[in-house]
């Protein structure tokens, strides 16, 4: 959905995600994690809360999972966050634009976004969010070299 204030994700998609319960199969995973992607653009960190279940995926060819403290987490923290998605500015081109990126050791991910308001009300509008998660080699990298 988008108007004139911006472009959101849509509430039903918002609210299925974040009322999923705990998945107990990989093919239950592999349904939020495919859901929870529609809504990737909207959601800060989402490669770094996302990244650690994907692996599960990779990890773990049995069909019941054995989740631990970290990898409930951020699935707990992901489901979270897309409960708060923001609304994204859409874009006007005759203004600035700014980035923030950032790394861990197995993602990075960064947020486009314009400054609007003027003297002490400056706000920064998102407009995109972006993240992946590190190929394994690329987990090898120096922290600056990411």
């Amino acid at each position: 959905m988008s108007d004139a204030m911006g472009c959101e994700s849509t509430r039903e998609k918002v609210e299925v995600l974040h009322d999923w319960p705990l998945p107990r199969t990989r093919s239950e995973l592999q349904s939020f994690l495919g859901t929870a992607v529609y809504v990737q653009r909207f959601c800060h960190d989402f490669a770094s809360d996302a990244g650690p279940l994907f692996d599960m995926l990779k990890d773990s060819p049995k069909r019941l999972i054995n989740w631990n403290a970290e990898q409930r987490k951020n699935f707990r923290s992901l489901k979270d966050k897309i409960g708060s998605t923001p609304v994204l500015a859409i874009p006007d081109f005759s203004k600035a634009f700014g980035m923030r990126m950032d790394a861990s050791d197995h993602a990075i991910g960064g947020v486009l976004f314009q400054e609007e308001g003027r003297g002490d009300e400056i706000i920064e509008r998102p407009i995109a969010f972006g993240g992946r998660q590190y190929k394994d080699a690329e987990k090898n990298y120096y922290i600056r070299g990411k």
